[in-house]
């Protein structure tokens, strides 16, 4: 009920599973939506390739990503629907084998009625790009047990910092946004005067910019025990969350296992 007053909108969404959001539920969205198809999402109403290729960022053409191993700190943010969560990290490991990356992603949201933060760690993989391509890598993963993909542009990096714009599409939505990492919880003034130089080169605003809190304050795990039961009754107003408008005063279309 929740994500059907949403109506749609993504803010509204995440606010939805910051209160309610449990293992549970990433598992069954992922399986009705995605594995089973059992809920039919309609396409979205923009152009994915063509939204790939307009306003293309300039990516470094000759940047190392083993750089990126390690932990870094999200420490600035441009787009306010999703970069400005509090305490994000990033863990990069590279496979010399394989080539590839894989990241670990953590970060909270804010539980703006119950208090708190919902806490969320999710898993990208991350094909190393070649130097003729247009992004530098290449990343997949899930979310609220959704698949996100997204291209990664390293546009400017140092020892203390690496900042990086990326263009991504869920089913939902299309998207793109930047960060500025850094190895500490803050960002110095020395490497605060690289970044804006490189984003205003780039084009951006750098006004725009968040500052990410990092402070991260210690809260005791959330229990996820307590189920909290649903039925088909309540599928309507789901999907609602997809497709908004599809079920009120329409006909839901229901595929069995």
């Amino acid at each position: 009920m929740c994500l059907a007053r949403c109506r749609g909108d993504s803010d509204c969404a995440t606010q939805c599973f910051a209160e309610y959001g449990c293992p549970r539920l990433d598992a069954w969205l992922n399986c009705t939506v995605e594995k089973e198809q059992c809920v039919s999402v309609p396409a979205g109403t923009y152009d994915v390739k063509k939204f790939y290729a307009e306003n293309i960022p300039t990516k470094m053409k000759d940047f190392d990503v083993r750089k990126l191993e390690g932990k870094w700190y999200k420490v600035r943010g441009y787009n306010p629907k999703y970069d400005c969560y509090p305490c994000q990290t990033n863990t990069f490991k590279y496979n010399t084998e394989t080539k590839k990356m894989e990241t670990e992603v953590k970060l909270r949201v804010a539980r703006k009625k119950s208090g708190g933060y919902w806490e969320n760690v999710l898993t990208e993989q991350m094909d190393v790009q070649s130097p003729s391509d247009r992004s530098t890598l290449f990343a997949k993963g899930e979310i609220f047990g959704l698949s996100f993909q997204e291209e990664w542009y390293v546009l400017g990096a140092d020892d203390d910092f690496v900042m990086t714009a990326y263009v991504g599409n869920n089913l939902q939505d299309a998207y793109k946004g930047s960060f500025v990492y850094a190895r500490t919880p803050e960002l110095s003034a020395e490497a605060e005067a690289k970044a804006r130089a490189i984003a205003e080169k780039s084009g951006a605003l750098v006004q725009k910019y968040c500052v990410i809190d990092n402070a991260c304050p210690e809260q005791p795990p959330v229990d996820y025990s307590s189920p909290v039961s649903m039925n088909l009754d309540d599928m309507q107003d789901l999907l609602e969350w997809f497709a908004p408008g599809s079920t009120r005063g329409g006909t839901v279309t229901w595929q069995s296992y």
